[in-house]
């Protein structure tokens, strides 16, 4: 009997995880970029980014979960960021960004903030006269989930907690090519990686609070680069 009560916890913990998983990606997921921050010192230098340019690659099927994927061909692919699985470990819904949000748009607000925290003036539209010119590659932005080889089912019985087994991950890479007054190229790169473990399924504020922390390190990251670049 009590080897029954497992079994129908399990599956239900299974099922729930499918639903939560499957179900509710429909409005998308609305993700915060740090804020500009007021610099102590201005770098008393004007940066436009005039280029952002979202380079993954997607693959039907994927060979891996963190491989781009998408779950329908009609889903615009600057707006995909993720993929869910079921309890099962099946591949299903797409994570997308909501409303009218782009990856192209995101990283490069991103990008723009970090500049101005670090005190260079960040030109929203290309100014007259020479500046710093900016140009942005998204080689990677991508969540997907991972879980551990054997039966879900078989675990839950022994563990009785099927978060246990699932692991939420996300990374970025983008690759700036910076143009400098006196023609000068210089390369930046920065990128993160993170992983969470879902208390309540793969819901979209799980997503969104895995994705902000994604976008808040890679901030970090961005600013040490360029610090040490000496633009």
């Amino acid at each position: 009997m009590k080897h029954k009560v497992l079994m129908l916890s399990a599956a239900s913990i299974l099922a729930s995880l499918s639903l939560s998983s499957c179900s509710h990606m429909g409005n998308g997921v609305a993700l915060s970029i740090p804020p500009a921050i007021q610099a102590a010192e201005k770098a008393q230098k004007t940066i436009y980014i005039s280029n952002v340019v979202d380079c993954r690659s997607f693959h039907v099927p994927p060979c891996t979960p963190d491989v781009p994927s998408l779950a329908s061909s009609e889903l615009p692919k600057n707006k995909v960021i993720g993929r869910n699985r079921s309890g099962y470990g099946k591949a299903c819904g797409n994570v997308s960004l909501k409303d009218a949000e782009t990856i192209e748009k995101l990283v490069g607000n991103l990008a723009g903030n970090t500049f101005a925290s670090l005190g260079y003036n960040v030109a929203l539209a290309k100014p007259k006269g020479r500046v710093i010119d900016a140009k942005i590659k998204i080689t990677d932005f991508w969540g997907w989930v991972s879980m551990p080889r054997g039966s879900a089912v078989a675990h839950a019985l022994w563990s009785f907690s099927m978060e246990q087994t699932i692991k939420m991950n996300a990374k970025i890479g983008i690759a700036l090519e910076v143009k400098l007054l006196n023609g000068k190229k210089v390369n930046i790169k920065a990128a993160s990686y993170v992983t969470d473990t879902p208390f309540v399924g793969m819901t979209n504020g799980e997503w969104t609070k895995l994705f902000n922390t994604l976008l808040a390190n890679c901030s970090e990251e961005l600013k040490a680069k360029v610090k040490t670049s000496k633009l």
